[in-house]
């Protein structure tokens, strides 16, 4: 009985924050000065044994239609054993604007390497990618305008399965981050509430981290980490831009060991909106 009743009250909250989605006039957004705001940016892209997309991923960004001149991007290849960094090295010497970060030591996870990576980073706003995620040609432009909020300390975009028809899994998989991104994160900001940093398609102010002490490499959900962080300090943290949309990949049933590109993500989507 008690697991219905918490049940229950989880889905009425789903049915009101998506009502709210619905019909609650959204804050002014920064959609109209995409391209007129652009600071200098530095894009860190976190791989372990992601050759099968750093190729696609890297390629993406060098395409998306930023001032170079302004552009920084640190690809960090973190203790790979395929070769991802082949494609790593490749690509930056191919692009001047591709910076290689290779480690090969020290604290492993992610938490670490955004600190190594945060150490060279030289742009005023620090955005994130995971590799199996691909940003079309306006993203970075998109993700950068509602910084001239100055009190913005946090942005997020939202992620869309491209192959939701491919399974019943990929179908239940692209429910939850439209429930997740379009009605959780949306209505809560919709309504002024806090909504959460996630750990890709976002970025963070350089200023605000530098002010929260940086990445705490200590933990298991960094981006959870800094929502709280950045709240706590004052900041406005997490500014939503639904139309800022990344591309991925859901698995298919035969794919939930865990090793599927897209489900990789999955456990910890789903108990962060809970």
């Amino acid at each position: 009985m008690f697991t219905v009743a918490v049940l229950t009250l989880y889905a009425i909250r789903h049915y009101w924050m998506s009502l709210s989605r619905l019909k609650l006039k959204a804050p002014k957004d920064a959609n109209e000065l995409v391209g007129f705001v652009m600071p200098r940016i530095s894009v860190l892209v976190p791989m372990h044994n992601e050759e099968k997309v750093a190729a696609d991923v890297l390629q993406a960004l060098v395409d998306c239609d930023y001032d170079w001149n302004r552009l920084q991007i640190i690809a960090i290849n973190d203790r790979s054993t395929d070769g991802t960094r082949a494609i790593v090295d490749e690509y930056s010497e191919k692009y001047p604007i591709i910076l290689p970060l290779h480690r090969e030591d020290g604290p492993g996870g992610k938490p670490a390497a955004l600190v190594e990576a945060t150490k060279i980073a030289t742009g005023e706003i620090i955005l994130l990618f995971d590799a199996d995620y691909i940003p079309g040609r306006a993203m970075l432009k998109m993700l950068a305008a509602p910084f001239v909020d100055i009190e913005v300390g946090a942005v997020m975009g939202r992620v869309v399965p491209h192959n939701v028809g491919g399974s019943l899994l990929a179908g239940l998989l692209s429910l939850e981050r439209a429930a997740g991104y379009q009605s959780a994160q949306q209505s809560r900001f919709n309504r002024g509430f806090t909504a959460q940093f996630g750990g890709t398609v976002g970025g963070v102010r350089a200023s605000a981290l530098d002010a929260i002490g940086g990445w705490d490499p200590s933990s298991l959900t960094e981006d959870t980490d800094l929502t709280f962080r950045l709240l706590l300090q004052g900041w406005r943290c997490l500014r939503s831009v639904p139309d800022a949309r990344v591309q991925g990949t859901a698995p298919h049933e035969d794919e939930v060991s865990g090793v599927a590109t897209f489900g990789a993500e999955t456990p910890h989507c789903v108990l962060a909106h809970l």
